[in-house]
């Protein structure tokens, strides 16, 4: 769940990095 929240996210906060 941690990639889904990175790439839906990834405009307001980059979970990936």
């Amino acid at each position: 769940m941690v990639l889904e929240t990175g790439q839906r996210h990834t405009s307001r906060q980059p979970c990936s990095l």
